[in-house]
């Protein structure tokens, strides 16, 4: 076994303080279970030595005459079996194992006695019968039995907090236990070195003490070393017997055994003069040289680590933030001690041993200039580790390395990471050693790290000036390496020629490029399927753009429209990812992706194969473990310096969200079992112009296929004609279709229409179906600009989900129909005639279609043509004259408004050509063509009509009615329940304090009542409120939403009755700090004059 202390040289000089505990499973018992009970008794690694039960009347004198019972602190080291050293545990107290924990699962064993023997026949193998121990049984069934023994205990299963409060008080007891070890082991030496004598613990390197033999013939009680004075004058000077030096050296070991176990204990008093004991008797003996017999360097550099670990503990030196140099350099002179008498004791493991703990103390307590130092003493450690053995050199030059990781010394790391590197090669373990070469190789600037999952990544290239061909040269020696092995290693052979080309192509010349992948591909057949080869990417993927759908093949969402009503107007997080692009596939149908290649080498690559990989995003949504998609794969030659585009053809399996993971090529000439896959990152995920993108992509369930076609791409009317479109839909997908929706884009002035009822009645559209018909409905009208246009018509269909709660996705498609439009009958011109003294106006109507019509009117009253009655044909290209009243707009008189009939003529062109009809001899109904007047007489009717309606139903009064009308507003607020008044907060003007994102709510009262008696009438008024700051010279900056949110509304219309006052409720939020008015003004809704004063309110936002 190894001597070198493992555990302890990670922590240092505080590592001698600390009682080392041993934790083992017994048995099958579950790994995680295990761990979770060690994680509970580690939580237990200190102990104040008063909470423990006394085990000893007050009369009785302990031999530790100065513990400290109330402040002293047992502190505790776990172990686990593997890693108990047995190295100098007679020697160095704190290299042993004094107590063992081990844990047994009641579920995994035939009974919890048959558990609790194999818990002590281990014991007694590794460990001997009088070690303190516990065997704790977990997971125990309230009806099994267990045998009753002190040693044995059993955890109940309760909750964690229990079961650890449970475990906290059996550590205290085994704490105990372990104290009154100490005190019998003090109190008889002799019987402590008897029982290490009978187990494996005794085969120490050191060879220093006697045999048990020897030891044994000793029947007397030793006093305690710690209370032995010790004379000079008793110390023998010459060596004329032998008993008598192994008396001196019993002596020291005894002396040595109290002290280690004093400092265990936290007795600092006792350990330290033990120590300074131990030391003077040394510094005496070293100058005898009759006293060669026994190893007096080795006692003494024994005591100067101890004396150390007892200033580091009581000056508390790891828990200050501010480091005292007096304490450190005393620290530092006894650790340099100890390894001078190291040196001279010729105990090798020791020495290096001390070397590591100096170096770990100089680096976490020392000033920087010692950092060298340091290092020294790690080159130092690893030189002396020569006489070791192989195992024990790579622990060595294991730590030196970490120490060095630590310490941020770079190429140091490197050095001696290389020397495990070399170790593990002379133990055969070649691929430890091609993995940490990988790793020392950053230490020359070659960024290449291995992951915990054993996956090659690379970091950022620190590359120096001149050192490209020096990197080159070291990864070629790994090359070397890798082919030299038996057999030879060609995974590490072609990834690190992959690594040569990725990183240094651009310097390399044609000949070694060719070299390098001829070499690649004439050995690819030895690499087993699913390695992965690649160090770093091979530069060649220039971008990657999975492509949408086309657009009638997309599944999209189907929303479910809320109700409620916003809260606030604006909000960041509705704020658009101009970045993300989301993309919804569809199961078993075909989707496209854009791989764009670059060849920077100065040959050309020749791919026969290039395909994708998608990987679920969160969990395998493919338990099998296929791919989750179909790939077809399409060759690829790209010329050197050039690049090529490919789209590769994808069909998703499985339903769920996908990523893309890598892009897979394969060589013209390679024989490799599994493409080489190129991993994508967010480099190449861009589009053309170089703008990074990221995509969401979403495979979802089958959705339906519809195929629809129209009877007509074109279609062309005449002006107020009407005519039939036919639609035939035909279901080519999988699935029914349960809701279809058919709207139109009329980017022209045509009426189309389609009955909802005859949708309806088709659906659902059932899989390869008969063709089902549509008929749609178009009226032409004729613009007058243009009598060119497209109607486009959008259909939406998919499945209904019946859950809400469960995603729904339907598809869409965008059909168009070119339309022309001729005109038909239009009024050209009106003329008035005089008549008898009776002014008439004449019609002039021209017929512009190749075709004859029936003129009809809805005038005839006026129309003073009886052919009205029956109608009056056209023909086509004709002009007829039409005599008309002019009493039909509005019933005006021209003759009251006293103006000439050619001043206004042309106001009835309007009026005359919305009463015209015209009938076709194919039946169809249509409207008199009208110019651009006849919009604008039909605008004006339109807003006079909504006026007469409002006047006919609310009885509002006249603006001059304004003067005797009372109209009072109030306003009140409400902040955290909380009501602020009228007074307070409209006349006052007391500011209203709020915080951002605090909300207030305004009320508003409006009242109206009459002056002098008079009648009131209701009155419509428009509520307007302002929020503002004030601005320079009294202006007011309107406050944008940016500032401020609210809920409800800024303007509103209000009928004021004398029978209720009218109320409405606004709540503001306000985002930035600053003072802010609230302002509300009242206007007439007519004449929008004043119908009070505004009123405001001030608030404050800290």
């Amino acid at each position: 076994m190894s001597s070198i202390d493992v555990v302890g040289c990670q922590l240092g000089v505080v590592t001698n303080t600390l009682i080392r505990i041993a934790i083992f499973p017994i048995g099958k018992i579950n790994a995680s279970t295990f761990k979770k009970f060690v994680s509970m008794i580690q939580a237990c690694d200190s102990k104040p030595i008063k909470s423990l039960t006394r085990f000893r009347d007050d009369n009785l004198k302990s031999p530790f005459q100065k513990q400290d019972w109330s402040r002293s602190v047992l502190k505790f080291q776990f172990v686990d079996e593997t890693s108990i050293n047995t190295g100098y545990s007679d020697f160095h107290q704190y290299r042993n194992v004094h107590g063992v924990i081990g844990i047994m699962s009641c579920l995994s064993e035939e009974s919890v006695a048959s558990g609790f023997t194999k818990y002590k026949k281990q014991k007694l193998q590794l460990y001997g019968k009088n070690i303190v121990g516990r065997c704790f049984a977990v997971e125990q069934d309230p009806e099994t039995m267990a045998p009753e023994d002190e040693e044995l205990v059993v955890i109940p299963n309760q909750d964690e907090n229990h079961v650890g409060c449970h475990i906290d008080y059996l550590f205290s007891d085994l704490a105990r236990q372990i104290l009154i070890r100490f005190e019998k082991i003090v109190s008889n030496p002799s019987a402590y070195f008897n029982e290490l004598s009978n187990t494996y613990l005794m085969t120490s390197p050191s060879g220093l003490f006697p045999t048990s033999n020897n030891s044994s013939n000793n029947t007397k009680k030793p006093a305690t070393p710690a209370k032995t004075k010790v004379d000079t004058q008793t110390i023998p000077t010459s060596q004329s017997s032998t008993n008598l030096s192994l008396g001196d050296e019993k002596n020291l070991q005894n002396m040595k055994l109290f002290a280690d176990s004093s400092l265990l204990i936290c007795d600092y008093e006792d350990a330290m003069t033990t120590y300074q004991e131990i030391s003077n008797i040394c510094k005496m003996q070293l100058n005898n040289t009759t006293s060669a017999a026994i190893n007096y360097p080795l006692y003494q550099a024994g005591a100067a680590e101890g004396m150390a670990s007892i200033i580091f503990v009581k000056s508390r030196l790891a828990q200050k933030s501010e480091v005292d140099s007096s304490i450190v350099q005393q620290i530092y002179d006894l650790i340099q001690e100890s390894i001078q008498f190291y040196e001279k004791s010729k105990k090798k493991d020791l020495l290096v041993e001390t070397y590591i703990k100096m170096a770990v103390f100089i680096s976490g307590y020392c000033e920087k200039k010692k950092r060298k130092e340091a290092l020294d003493c790690l080159t130092k450690a690893v030189q002396s580790a020569d006489s070791l053995t192989t195992q024990e050199k790579i622990v060595v030059s294991g730590f030196a390395a970490k120490i060095c990781k630590q310490m941020k010394c770079k190429r140091k790391f490197g050095f001696f990471l290389r020397q495990v590197a070399v170790l593990h090669h002379e133990l055969c373990n070649q691929g430890v050693s091609i993995r940490l070469g990988s790793q020392f190789m950053d230490a020359y600037n070659i960024p290449i790290e291995l992951t915990s999952r054993t996956e090659w990544k690379t970091k950022k290239n620190f590359s120096l000036k001149g050192w490209h061909f020096i990197q080159m040269d070291v990864i070629k020696s790994m090359i070397d390496f890798a082919q030299s092995m038996s057999p030879a290693d060609y995974c590490t052979e072609i990834q690190f020629r992959f690594y040569l080309l990725s990183e240094y192509g651009q310097i390399m010349s044609k000949t070694t490029q060719e070299e390098h992948l001829k070499r690649i591909l004439s050995v690819s057949h030895q690499i087993p399927k699913g390695i992965n080869i690649l160090l770093k990417p091979l530069p060649i993927i220039k971008m990657v753009a999975p492509q949408k759908l086309p657009s009638h093949l997309e599944p999209k969402s189907l929303e479910i429209k809320d109700n409620r009503p916003q809260l606030f107007i604006y909000s960041p997080f509705d704020k658009k990812d101009e970045r993300l692009v989301t993309l919804n596939w569809a199961k078993n149908e075909t989707a496209q992706t854009l791989v764009e290649f670059y060849n920077p080498y100065k040959i050309d690559l020749r791919l026969k194969n290039v395909s994708v990989k998608y990987k679920p995003e969160i969990s395998p949504i493919n338990e099998s473990g296929e791919p989750i998609c179909d790939v077809f794969v399409h060759s690829a030659v790209v010329a050197s310096g050039q690049s090529q585009k490919v789209f590769v053809a994808t069909k998703p399996r499985a339903v769920g969200s996908i990523i893309l993971d890598s892009i897979g090529i394969e060589f013209e000439e390679g024989r490799f079992k599994s493409p080489v896959y190129l991993p994508i990152t967010t480099q190449h995920l861009v589009n053309e112009k170089k703008e990074r993108r990221d995509y969401d992509i979403t495979v979802v369930e089958t959705v339906p296929l519809l195929n629809v076609t129209l009877s007509t791409p074109q279609l062309s009317l005449v002006d107020g004609e009407t005519t039939t479109l036919f639609a035939k839909l035909h279901n080519t997908g999988n699935c029914e279709i349960t809701f279809l929706e058919i709207t139109f884009n009329n980017q022209t002035a045509n009426t189309v229409s389609i009955k909802d009822e005859i949708i309806k009645k088709y659906l659902p559209l059932v899989p390869d179906a008969d063709v089902v018909t549509i008929p749609i409905e178009v009226v032409g009208v004729w613009k007058g600009s243009s009598d060119l246009g497209i109607i486009n018509i959008h259909i939406k269909y998919g499945i209904e989900k019946q859950d809400p709660n469960e995603k729904s996705y339907y598809r869409e498609m965008d059909l168009s129909i070119k339309t022309t439009v001729m005109r038909a009958v239009a009024v050209e011109d009106c003329i008035t005639v005089n008549e008898s003294f009776n002014k008439k106006i004449v019609a002039k109507i021209h017929n512009y279609s190749n075709s004859s019509f029936m003129l009809l009117s809805s005038l005839s009253q006026h129309l003073k043509d009886e052919q009205f009655d029956t109608g009056i044909p056209f023909g086509a290209q004709s002009t007829k004259m039409i005599l008309v009243d002019p009493s039909i707009l509005h019933d005006i008189n021209f003759e009251d408004l006293n103006i000439p009939y050619t001043s206004d003529i042309n106001r009835y062109k309007g009026t005359i050509a919305n009463a015209m009809r015209w009938k076709s001899y194919v039946n169809t109904i249509g409207i008199v063509g009208c110019k651009k007047e006849s919009e604008e007489v039909k605008q004006n009717s339109q807003s006079k009509e909504r006026v007469h309606s409002r006047k006919q139903t609310i009885i509002s009064a006249p603006p001059i009615m304004n003067e005797f009308l009372n109209i009072k507003q109030e306003m009140i607020a409400n902040v955290n329940n909380q009501i602020i008044g009228h007074k307070e907060l409209a006349i006052q003007q007391v500011p209203v304090q709020l915080g951002i994102s605090e909300q207030v709510e305004f009320t508003i009262n409006v009242t109206l009542s009459s002056v002098n008696n008079q009648q009131i009438l209701n009155k419509i008024a428009s509520l307007i409120l302002r929020v503002y700051q004030d601005g320079e010279n009294g202006t007011r900056i309107p406050a944008t939403n940016r500032q401020f949110c609210y809920s409800g509304r800024l303007n509103t219309c209000l009928e004021l009755t004398s029978s209720s006052p009218s109320q409405i409720t606004l709540k503001l939020f306000f985002l930035e700090k600053g003072t802010f008015k609230l302002s509300v003004l009242c206007n007439d809704e007519q004449t929008q004059d004043m119908l009070t004063s505004p009123i405001e309110a001030v608030l404050v936002i800290k």
